[in-house]
């Protein structure tokens, strides 16, 4: 990790990936392997429109893992990409 850039005051660092270059690729599967275990899940498909990035959320049998904070990783919030 670099000393120059700011960082968020209180918020734990899950994980970090340095990009020289733009590569979707790379930073899907990065975000695949870092968010797993939360129950996020996320794809990448190329149209006519260009990329489409797509989140999805697994579901659980006993719940997902608890955040450092002891709050659950569900927000209940939705985006839309595009």
């Amino acid at each position: 990790m670099g000393e120059d850039r700011p960082r968020a005051s209180g918020l734990p660092l899950l994980a970090e990936l340095a990009l020289a270059e733009p590569d979707l690729v790379r930073l899907v599967t990065f975000l695949n392997q870092t968010l797993k275990e939360y129950g996020f899940s996320f794809g990448l498909s190329r149209g006519a429109e260009g990329f489409r990035l797509a989140i999805y959320r697994a579901e659980y049998a006993s719940g997902p893992p608890e955040l450092a904070t002891g709050a659950r990783a569900d927000t209940g919030a939705r985006g839309r990409l595009g």
